[in-house]
């Protein structure tokens, strides 16, 4: 006999006309006819090509074919039941990996905090880091479970992705302390005298786009275009270059080069930094975890 040929459905009638004795109180417990209980039974009898009840005073008894395969069956079913049951994520114990995609931005602003909360609930979890440089790998990643969550600035993210806004970003220019525009308020004319060092990850990012939508005649030369910004703090140190920089990040590179924010008549534009995952994630309760613990560490940044 061929396993294929079985109605599952059937063994759970099995299961519970084998625990009651009764076709009345099976079909209760189950929540069908007692009818449909009976023609149930008389289908998984024919397909087995053995008996399973007999009349038994006001129920049933199983038969000796049906009482050496009843264990068997409820076992099945019990493993079945665990498997497809939603259990809760045990982050305690958990020595589950899961993978991001970060920028540099990320990395530094936001992996920290999110590797010293999982160090502290969850020792044994562990985290791994990829970038992608193009919308289509971040979908790619994210679809075919080569990565668990993206976090940053990544409007260009659809389809059946998923998203959730983290914080907003603002975006201001830097420069090295001593530079000649930090002396005074910086106007567009000033931002078009010096070299830019533009950093464009994704190749979408326009910092100026606000400025130009308010009437700013300003039309930066950019001299140097990075995917990162591990460079920017050495170019600037050592040159008149300005750079557009998330604020938080450059409030960090502040800590550790000579670097200072310009004072400008107006914001320059914000950028919504989110996590991004993909559909079939959604309801998986150690993914459901992550997300949330990297959105409570967010929303205090």
């Amino acid at each position: 006999m061929n396993i294929r040929d079985i109605d599952l459905n059937l063994l759970l009638v099995f299961e519970v006309v084998y625990a009651e004795r009764n076709l009345s109180r099976a079909a209760r417990t189950i929540g069908i006819s007692q009818s449909a209980v009976s023609n149930a039974l008389a289908r998984l009898r024919d397909t087995l090509g053995q008996p399973l009840f007999v009349r038994a005073g006001q129920g049933v008894a199983p038969t000796p074919y049906a009482e050496s395969v009843a264990a068997d069956i409820s076992n099945a079913l019990a493993i079945l039941r665990n498997a497809l049951q939603e259990s809760a994520f045990d982050f305690h114990s958990s020595e589950r990996r899961f993978t991001l995609i970060c920028s540099d931005y990320s990395a530094a602003l936001i992996l920290p905090a999110v590797q010293r909360r999982v160090e502290e609930l969850a020792p044994h979890v562990t985290l791994q880091v990829i970038a992608r440089q193009d919308s289509a790998g971040f979908d790619q990643a994210l679809a075919q479970g080569e990565a668990d969550l993206a976090v940053g600035g990544l409007p260009f993210l659809g389809g059946a992705t998923r998203q959730q806004r983290l914080f907003d970003e603002h975006t201001v220019v830097l420069a090295r302390q001593g530079h000649p525009a930090t002396m005074r308020r910086v106007d567009p004319s000033v931002l078009n005298h010096y070299p830019h060092v533009l950093v464009n990850p994704y190749g979408n990012w326009q910092p100026w786009e606000q400025l130009l939508q308010e009437g700013a005649a300003i039309d930066p030369r950019i001299a140097i275009r990075l995917p990162t910004y591990l460079a920017v703090p050495y170019l600037l140190e050592s040159s008149d270059h300005l750079a557009a920089c998330p604020g938080r990040l450059a409030t960090l590179l502040m800590r550790n080069f000579p670097l200072k924010i310009l004072k400008l008549p107006s914001p320059i534009g914000t950028v919504p930094i989110g996590q991004y995952w993909h559909e079939r994630t959604q309801e998986d309760p150690g993914h459901q975890w992550l997300r949330q613990l990297v959105h409570d560490l967010c929303r205090d940044m």
